[in-house]
């Protein structure tokens, strides 16, 4: 599969791979661990295996000569007295595991506002925060930013 992604990416003269969203891709691989068992619920070494298959996949989409972007849903994990931003995946450890093979991790919200003529809505990058949202700055990319992803990839490249 990695050198057919591959191949296909330098055939078509991609420079940039969007995967939306990896939450399901999740969900994808469950499906597919529970349908070989052939029972209804997962025991511990089909966990064992969607683990491992979502590292192989991982690096697979890490080995791709490209930039990526890869989006996932968000949830809040409570944590003994606090609760938590992360990607939403299944597995405790998953989503720390999964965002250390990116440069930076970003948690995408939209920010209102109102002005004489109404309200706009702007979408925003977070890729520093608050220590209760999971994101990851990539120099010279910090703080918060403009979800436009031109720019961003321009800086992170060094361009302009």
């Amino acid at each position: 599969m990695a050198e057919v992604l591959k191949n296909g990416l330098k055939k078509w003269g991609c420079e940039t791979l969007v995967v939306d969203g990896l939450t399901e891709i999740q969900r994808m691989f469950k499906d597919e661990i529970l349908e070989k068992s052939k029972k209804r619920l997962f025991s511990l070494q089909n966990w064992g295996e969607l683990t491992e298959t979502m590292r192989k996949f991982m690096r697979l989409l890490r080995s791709l000569d490209c930039s990526m972007v890869c989006t996932a849903l968000s949830s809040y994990v409570q944590e003994e007295e606090s609760s938590r931003v992360v990607p939403s995946f299944e597995g405790q450890k998953t989503a720390q595991e999964i965002a250390q093979y990116f440069s930076a991790v970003g948690f995408v919200y939209r920010r209102e506002e109102k002005g004489e003529k109404g309200s706009k809505f702007h979408h925003r990058i977070m890729f520093e925060g608050p220590t209760k949202v999971l994101c990851k700055p990539c120099a010279p990319i910090k703080g918060v930013v403009d979800a436009d992803l031109k720019p961003i990839f321009k800086a992170i490249k060094g361009i302009g």
